[in-house]
């Protein structure tokens, strides 16, 4: 897991957990917001020197953390929607809907491009042994050396929305719209593969026991052994697109498009669920007293305690894009579907 308390990939670190120990904000105060792009990636990265990285129309862009000032745009033939970045390199890298991977410096100079079969809408992911992986409308899977060569590609049945995890072993693990949760070892070869009854958009999420957490557009939340056997399901009865995430306390928790945030214990039995006004599209993020953030397709971020119960919302005027993403200080950031970037802190 991430120890740096840094956002530095999709849904925080590579088993996609979507909790840090990034304290709880006890009302919602606007710090600031910036007009960044036309629309902006679900996801962004916070770096260590008070740096935001967020995906858009025209590519990448830098930001100061502090006041929202754009710092540099690295720019794509189609927009950028996904990020990742390995630290020890210094090295960000950027999916494209251009079919490219990108690799930039921290001054956002290009680094190396590797191009995929079609388009990549979903968040590159790093791994232990700073290998790249990511998926493609192309239906592959690809992995890449830290220099941008090629070490193998997986081919599943169907176009990838998702980013892959990868467990602290080097398997990975990603779902394909057909209908499919697939498990490969670090050279590429399946483990195993679970079939699931729709489309499988959802980003999968790996415990610290190497359970595996997965939605799917059938409306279930799948819990899969390491070995990809069903330990559990629970029905939303309407689809899952967004992740699940983790608590701190083994609690699962995800949003549906029915509108509810569910909070489920490690055995898959419901603690409570909360109904946000509206459907869910997007990932929760879980901080460390297990209140959690959920963004509703009704412009509104709500805060939920432990317990369920409602702490506070912040709406806006468009509709949200962004899955909460957390800084160390407890700053929440989100995004709209107008390009605006906004800071929500103490």
């Amino acid at each position: 897991m991430n120890k740096s308390h840094f956002w530095t990939q999709f849904r925080y670190d590579a088993q996609h957990s979507g909790r840090t120990l990034s304290p709880r904000l006890s009302k919602p105060n606007l710090r600031w917001h910036a007009n960044v792009s036309r629309r902006l990636s679900e996801d962004l990265l916070i770096g260590p020197d008070n740096t935001l990285y967020v995906g858009g129309f025209e590519g990448c862009y830098a930001l100061n953390q502090l006041s929202g000032e754009q710092l540099w745009l690295f720019k794509t033939e189609d927009p950028c929607y996904g990020l990742a970045m390995d630290l020890a390199k210094g090295t960000i890298y950027v999916t494209s809907m251009d079919f490219n991977l990108y690799a930039l410096n921290l001054y956002g100079e290009e680094l190396w491009r590797f191009r995929a079969g079609n388009a990549i809408s979903g968040a590159p992911v790093v791994g232990l042994d700073s290998r790249v992986y990511f998926g493609s409308h192309d239906s592959y899977l690809y992995c890449v050396d830290p220099e941008g060569n090629e070490l193998w590609s997986f081919k599943s049945g169907g176009e990838i929305y998702s980013s892959p995890a990868v467990s602290t072993n080097n398997d990975l693990y990603f779902g394909s719209i057909d209908h499919n949760i697939y498990a490969l070892d670090k050279k590429g070869n399946q483990k195993w593969v679970f079939t699931t009854g729709d489309e499988v958009v959802s980003s999968p999420v790996i415990g610290e026991d190497g359970t595996l957490y997965s939605g799917s557009r059938d409306g279930n939340l799948y819990a899969l052994s390491p070995q990809g056997n069903l330990i559990w399901s629970f029905s939303t009865k309407s689809a899952i697109h967004g992740s699940p995430a983790l608590g701190f306390d083994s609690s699962v928790f995800t949003g549906s498009e029915n509108g509810n945030l569910y909070a489920l214990d490690k055995e898959g039995t419901l603690k409570w669920s909360v109904q946000t006004g509206s459907e869910i599209y997007l990932s929760p993020t879980v901080v460390e007293t297990d209140d959690v953030y959920i963004c509703s397709d009704n412009n509104t971020l709500f805060a939920i305690d432990s317990k369920g119960l409602p702490r506070w919302e912040f709406k806006v005027n468009h509709k949200l894009y962004c899955s909460p993403v957390v800084a160390p200080d407890g700053t929440v950031y989100i995004s709209s579907s107008n390009g605006n970037l906004y800071a929500i802190g103490l």
